[in-house]
Protein backbone atom coordinates (compact mmCIF):
# COMPACT_ATOMS: atom_id res chain seq x y z
CA UNK A 1 0.00 0.00 0.00
CA UNK A 2 1.50 3.63 -1.24
CA UNK A 3 1.90 5.71 1.82
CA UNK A 4 -0.94 8.59 2.24
CA UNK A 5 1.70 11.25 2.58
CA UNK A 6 4.97 11.81 0.04
CA UNK A 7 7.33 14.26 -0.04
CA UNK A 8 5.62 15.98 -3.00
CA UNK A 9 3.12 16.12 -0.91
CA UNK A 10 5.36 17.90 1.43
CA UNK A 11 6.96 20.08 -0.52
CA UNK A 12 3.35 20.99 -2.29
CA UNK A 13 2.11 21.97 1.52
CA UNK A 14 5.16 23.67 2.35
CA UNK A 15 5.51 25.96 -0.56
CA UNK A 16 1.71 27.13 -0.35
CA UNK A 17 2.32 27.55 3.35
CA UNK A 18 5.49 29.99 2.51
CA UNK A 19 3.11 31.61 0.03
CA UNK A 20 0.38 32.32 2.15
CA UNK A 21 2.26 33.07 5.49
CA UNK A 22 4.77 35.34 3.84
CA UNK A 23 3.02 38.22 3.51
CA UNK A 24 2.78 37.73 7.74
CA UNK A 25 6.14 36.92 8.19
CA UNK A 26 4.82 34.78 10.87
CA UNK A 27 6.09 31.21 12.01
CA UNK A 28 3.38 30.24 13.97
CA UNK A 29 1.06 31.72 10.78
CA UNK A 30 3.69 29.32 8.87
CA UNK A 31 2.64 25.99 10.90
CA UNK A 32 -1.17 26.55 10.72
CA UNK A 33 -1.63 27.22 6.86
CA UNK A 34 0.69 23.97 6.30
CA UNK A 35 -1.46 21.72 8.31
CA UNK A 36 -4.48 23.40 6.15
CA UNK A 37 -2.79 22.36 3.21
CA UNK A 38 -1.87 19.06 4.23
CA UNK A 39 -5.47 18.28 5.54
CA UNK A 40 -6.65 19.13 1.39
CA UNK A 41 -4.80 16.45 0.43
CA UNK A 42 -5.52 14.15 3.17
CA UNK A 43 -8.62 14.60 3.35
CA UNK A 44 -9.88 12.75 0.47
CA UNK A 45 -7.01 10.16 1.14
CA UNK A 46 -8.05 8.99 4.21
CA UNK A 47 -11.66 9.27 4.86
CA UNK A 48 -11.23 8.02 8.16
CA UNK A 49 -9.11 11.16 9.39
CA UNK A 50 -11.65 13.58 7.48
CA UNK A 51 -14.71 11.69 9.49
CA UNK A 52 -12.85 12.61 12.99
CA UNK A 53 -11.89 16.15 11.70
CA UNK A 54 -15.59 16.98 11.15
CA UNK A 55 -16.36 15.72 14.36
CA UNK A 56 -16.98 18.96 16.70
CA UNK A 57 -15.26 18.67 19.75
CA UNK A 58 -17.73 20.25 22.22
CA UNK A 59 -20.74 18.72 23.31
CA UNK A 60 -22.89 19.85 26.01
CA UNK A 61 -23.00 16.27 27.77
CA UNK A 62 -19.27 17.27 28.24
CA UNK A 63 -20.62 20.17 30.30
CA UNK A 64 -22.81 17.75 32.44
CA UNK A 65 -20.36 15.18 33.34
CA UNK A 66 -18.22 17.78 34.04
CA UNK A 67 -20.45 18.85 36.55
CA UNK A 68 -21.06 16.02 38.32
CA UNK A 69 -17.16 15.49 38.40
CA UNK A 70 -16.59 18.40 40.09
CA UNK A 71 -19.69 17.96 42.47
CA UNK A 72 -18.52 14.74 43.45
CA UNK A 73 -15.22 15.98 43.90
CA UNK A 74 -16.01 19.15 46.31
CA UNK A 75 -18.41 16.46 48.42
CA UNK A 76 -14.85 14.28 48.98
CA UNK A 77 -12.55 17.68 49.65
CA UNK A 78 -15.46 18.55 52.72
CA UNK A 79 -14.98 14.72 53.65
CA UNK A 80 -11.44 15.07 53.66
CA UNK A 81 -11.36 18.30 54.95
CA UNK A 82 -14.08 18.51 57.09
CA UNK A 83 -12.26 20.54 60.40
CA UNK A 84 -12.69 24.15 60.34
CA UNK A 85 -8.54 24.46 59.13
CA UNK A 86 -7.15 22.14 56.68
CA UNK A 87 -4.17 21.50 55.98
CA UNK A 88 -3.20 22.36 52.24
CA UNK A 89 -0.05 20.14 52.41
CA UNK A 90 -2.15 17.27 52.96
CA UNK A 91 -1.31 14.15 50.23
CA UNK A 92 -5.25 13.71 50.29
CA UNK A 93 -5.70 17.09 49.29
CA UNK A 94 -3.26 17.03 46.50
CA UNK A 95 -4.66 14.26 45.23
CA UNK A 96 -8.12 15.34 45.07
CA UNK A 97 -6.61 18.81 43.38
CA UNK A 98 -5.01 17.01 40.59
Amino acid sequence: MPPSWSEDDRAWATRLALDDAAAKGDAEAFVVRRAHHALQRLGPREPAAATWLARRLWRWRWLAWAGAIGFALGLLADSIAAASASNLLAPPLWGVLV
